[in-house]
């Protein structure tokens, strides 16, 4: 969060002091709700990180602010998302030396 906020700073919105806690505190301890991402990746479906990690981080990296979590996370994710096409048929990755549709390897 706090490299949201970063972000959001440096595309010249300010977001409300303190929000970095709230959004980590908005449901109770007594009342846990996994995140929505999460349940995603247990229940084998695609996640929206784009929307949610990849749009704060491009913002943030085209303003050069320091995203390292972010990046992090984002390419974890894409490798993830990556892998769950592959095994449901949406993509086709080449085998180890096989060519791609414009002769390259």
């Amino acid at each position: 969060m706090q490299e949201v906020v970063a972000a959001a700073k440096a595309a010249g919105v300010i977001l409300p002091l303190g929000i970095e806690d709230r959004m980590i505190n908005i449901d109770p301890l007594t009342m846990y709700l996994r995140p929505s991402m999460l349940e995603d990746v247990q229940k084998g479906n695609l996640v929206e990180f784009e929307t949610l990690v990849g749009e704060p981080l491009r913002e943030g990296l085209s303003r050069g602010v320091s995203m390292p979590t972010l990046t992090v996370l984002y390419h974890t994710l894409k490798a993830m998302q990556w892998r769950l096409k592959e095994k449901r048929g949406i993509i086709d990755v080449p085998a180890k030396g096989e060519y791609l549709n414009d002769g390259s390897k």
